[in-house]
């Protein structure tokens, strides 16, 4: 390993206008160094308030899309085009190996010879993109390694005809963070109970849903703000790329309910490992956070718009854990104070978890960071 590869020179962290994939990349690059690399000074304004190197060649805030009826303007898009050559030529010419947080649509590869492609993830996620949609099974074949984070993950990517040698068996750097905290968990409850101005003697729900997908977002989500019994705290933290309007119906109804707080990504704000640790029960859907709150050994509640779906395949990595745990659909919400009682005095299952935990993380206790280092540092020297 070479001096500039020590202080992390060649190495860019590519985000895209996806700034909120912040979370991700910081606990690996305070480790490793680096720069990352968005597309707009507005994405580059808000990384800088986190204190991190980041440059802006391209100042491209958007791309017009139809992703319904009429054109739109998206910001957070996945997508690496024509419109973006000046980055395209500064990391062929500057980078060793550019570390992707979310899959993007390389559509000039040709253009990014020169460093190593490295599809790291921007969480451990339960939702089947991969395997079963070709277009993205597809968009993999342009990215030299590709963190497949778990037993099951690197079975399901073979599976869907991803080459074993493009695979490097790794975790998410975010869950070495999740590990420190768990050893600090009554100090940093502590801290949130301050922070929120939280009556220390209640028990606090986390609600996190998703917003992209299957989601209890839009039908169950309120319903649970509204009728969460007065004998719990719970704080909502949307997923980052909620839109504001639906923050700002959410937060509408919470003005009515003095035991609910809302926590959004952004610099100085709780990071979500603090409030993991924070919190006595999760309520999630198909969010990656799921997957963190079984580390953080968290019961759930799981949340679904869909009253009728059955949703066995896509919790398939987890499955023993959902089983175990209690469900919310708009079928049976007026009973959510029975099964909130009901998951709190379940608790976890040890045993369980453990299992899920083994299946569905290569590092569940720590140690990712040093893997992922290694790995790149190897990428680099090859």
């Amino acid at each position: 390993m070479t001096s500039k590869q020590q202080n992390g020179e060649g190495i860019y962290y590519y985000l895209g206008n996806i700034t909120s994939h912040i979370t991700h990349v910081l606990p690996l690059y305070k480790e490793l160094g680096g720069t990352i690399i968005v597309t707009s000074e507005k994405a580059r304004q808000r990384i800088e308030s986190y204190g991190a190197a980041v440059i802006a060649i391209d100042n491209r805030p958007y791309i017009w899309m139809r992703p319904g009826r009429r054109p739109k303007r998206i910001h957070e898009h996945a997508i690496m085009g024509a419109q973006l050559k000046k980055t395209y030529d500064f990391l062929n010419t500057h980078a060793s190996v550019v570390l992707f947080y979310d899959l993007f649509d390389i559509q000039h590869p040709e253009w990014l010879q020169k460093p190593k492609k490295v599809f790291l993830h921007h969480g451990n996620g339960l939702k089947p993109f991969f395997t079963m949609q070709p277009k993205r099974m597809k968009l993999l074949e342009d990215y030299d390694f590709i963190g497949s984070l778990s037993p099951y993950t690197r079975e399901k990517f073979i599976q869907g005809g991803v080459p074993p040698e493009k695979l490097i068996d790794i975790g998410i750097a975010r869950t070495d963070e999740l590990a420190e905290a768990r050893q600090r968990s009554a100090a940093i409850r502590k801290e949130v109970v301050s922070s929120l101005s939280l009556q220390p003697t209640k028990k606090i729900i986390l609600y996190a849903p998703t917003f992209w997908g299957d989601t209890s977002l839009h039908n169950v989500g309120p319903e649970i703000i509204r009728r969460v019994p007065d004998e719990y705290t719970l704080i909502f933290k949307p997923h980052p790329q909620t839109p504001i309007k639906i923050v700002k119906k959410y937060k509408q109804i919470a003005k009515r309910r003095k035991n609910v707080h809302i926590v959004r990504d952004e610099a100085g704000s709780m990071s979500p490992s603090s409030l993991l640790v924070a919190c006595d029960l999760i309520i999630a859907d198909l969010s990656s956070i799921v997957l963190e709150a079984i580390l953080a050994n968290k019961p759930i509640i799981f949340a679904d718009d869909d009253p009728v779906a059955n949703r066995s395949s896509e919790y398939d990595q987890i499955r023993e854990i959902f089983t175990f745990s209690e469900k919310i659909t708009p079928k049976n919400i007026d009973k959510l104070p029975r099964i909130i009682s009901n998951a709190l005095e379940k608790n976890i299952d040890e045993e369980i978890w453990k299992k899920v935990q083994n299946r569905a993380w290569f590092y569940p206790t720590s140690g990712a960071i040093s893997a992922i280092k290694d790995e790149i540092h190897r990428i680099i020297s090859t």
